[in-house]
């Protein structure tokens, strides 16, 4: 099919599915590539394969409200189509235990928000980063305590000091006397 010619069917397809906006994208797309087939089928049926008996094949075929219709009116674009994308519960599955993946199918998905998205996309990244501050924090008391040989520790307001692990730590020292 010539470029020209790829360009009227084209501009004829659009506006079907301009015109079929509420349908999930999915099922527009079949429906799309369904009329597209049958008037690529039609136009080559023909002896002359001319702009002329493209559109009149598209006149024939008619216009892109009466099309759009026609389907509306077999499949009322009511919610999302559930077929054509993932079910919520593997989502959020996916996206705890194989993050990348499930994130990829959150933003893929029509029935979550773009809120709700970027929530799904953010709280693992919160979740690591407090994970990896927590454990640098634990690490950089530990290289204390091998530098030093002892921790201090604050309790109510005294410090108390971590002895080597070969001297006793008495926290309330006895009367000597």
């Amino acid at each position: 099919m010539e470029q020209e010619l790829k360009e009227i069917l084209d501009s004829y397809l659009e506006e079907i599915e301009a015109e079929l906006g509420a349908v999930p994208r999915a099922s527009r797309a079949e429906f799309i590539a369904e009329i597209r087939s049958h008037l690529q089928e039609e136009w080559k049926d023909r002896g002359s394969q001319t702009e002329q008996e493209l559109l009149q094949i598209i006149h024939n075929f008619g216009s892109p409200q009466e099309i759009a219709g026609e389907y509306l009116e077999k499949f009322p674009a009511t919610g999302h189509d559930r077929t054509s994308y993932p079910a919520t519960w593997l989502i959020l599955v996916l996206t705890v235990f194989i993050w990348p993946v499930g994130i990829v199918l959150a933003w893929l998905s029509p029935a979550w928000k773009m809120r709700d998205k970027i929530i799904a996309t953010l709280i693992p990244i919160i979740i690591i980063l407090i994970l990896v501050l927590s454990s640098l924090a634990v690490y950089t008391s530990r290289l204390e305590f091998q530098e030093t040989g002892h921790s201090q520790i604050q309790e109510k307001g005294f410090i108390l000091e971590m002895p080597d692990q070969h001297e006793k730590l008495e926290r309330f020292p006895r009367d000597r006397r």
